[in-house]
């Protein structure tokens, strides 16, 4: 299953703040505690700004799910440590936050290139989007005060937003043949080919099934077209989802669907095979490199990002993870 480069900045940017209105006063912030201001550029890529407020967003992601991991081994995460040889915690979290950012000028930079732009009926559906995001969250204050703890403003969490929308309008340019974002179908099969991608057929059983499974196999494999059958028999089943193209161990499929699956020639089904929650049929399909354009897109727009030129400030340099931290907590006190 496909997962975007962009994951919608996370849920709680999601809501694609509004970009029309007036802004919300400026309101206190994790970049206080930090002495910055969420505007100010920390680093540029390909020349491409980075505020502060986008860097701290994503280095409060990475630093939180680094303590999250120490944690959870009765640990406290220690910043100076080498993680690898002549590399900090504390360097390695900077440098995730970096890339991370820098996926987003990226797309600012690539709708620059390829003329993608937003519209009035986007800005609208942005500003609807807002109103009941933030009704969810409990009213735009508590919003906006969720934001700040990441290191947001709402001209942050709208400049998000916003490269969340571009990103889609890439996608879609993506799609379009003769583009400039067009994949031809060579570029398509060897990326298909080289990231080992499959295509999949199923029909899933209840754990209480096994009889009922084996005279479901009987029955596609007595057939002149296995594949063929195995759909039918699903679509008899009312299951819906599938066939799918997905790389094995991707998360779509249990570990011994994925396993039968990846033994498969195309053309081919697997015996009955058992799953946590029951049995599965599977079909191997033939080959289907249109199935992942969008995933050579995303792939070409993170090469573009990690390949930029980029330029980091004296406050990107002296920005402490310790202090971070423990700007954190101040925040998050009740």
């Amino acid at each position: 299953m496909r997962k975007p480069v962009l994951l919608a900045c996370a849920v709680l940017v999601c809501g694609f703040l509004s970009a029309c209105g007036a802004l919300a006063p400026a309101q206190e912030g994790l970049w206080e505690e930090l002495g910055l201001s969420p505007d100010q550029a920390v680093a540029s890529a390909d020349d491409r700004e980075i505020s502060a407020g986008l860097y701290l967003y994503w280095l409060t992601e990475i630093t939180d799910g680094i303590r999250a991991y120490y944690s959870a081994q009765g640990q406290e995460a220690d910043w100076s440590a080498e993680v690898e040889e002549g590399v900090t915690l504390e360097q390695y979290a900077k440098e995730r936050a970096l890339e991370s950012a820098a996926v987003y000028a990226t797309v600012e930079n690539w709708a620059q290139r390829y003329d993608c732009t937003l519209t009035e009926a986007d800005r609208a559906e942005a500003a609807q989007a807002w109103a009941d995001t933030a009704a969810e969250q409990g009213g735009e204050d508590a919003y906006l005060a969720a934001l700040a703890q990441k290191g947001l403003d709402e001209a942050g969490g709208r400049r998000m937003a916003e490269d969340h929308i571009l990103y889609q309008k890439l996608c879609a340019l993506a799609m379009e043949e003769g583009s400039g974002l067009w994949e031809e179908e060579a570029d398509l099969a060897e990326f298909y080919t080289r990231r080992g991608y499959m295509t999949v057929d199923l029909v899933e059983v209840p754990a209480d099934g096994a009889e009922e499974a084996a005279a479901l196999f009987g029955r596609i494999n007595e057939s002149t077209d296995p594949v063929a059958e195995l759909a039918a028999i699903r679509q008899e089943r009312g299951q819906s989802g599938w066939p799918r193209t997905l790389l094995p161990g991707d998360g779509s499929l249990p570990d011994a669907y994925a396993q039968a699956a990846a033994a498969l020639s195309p053309g081919q089904i697997s015996g009955v095979v058992e799953g946590p929650e029951g049995f599965a049929i599977l079909g191997r399909l033939e080959d289907d490199p249109e199935a992942v354009r969008l995933e050579l897109m995303d792939q070409r727009l993170l090469e573009s990002a990690r390949s930029a030129r980029m330029e980091v400030s004296q406050s990107y340099q002296e920005l402490d993870v310790e202090a971070l931290c423990a700007a954190l907590e101040e925040v998050r006190k009740p």
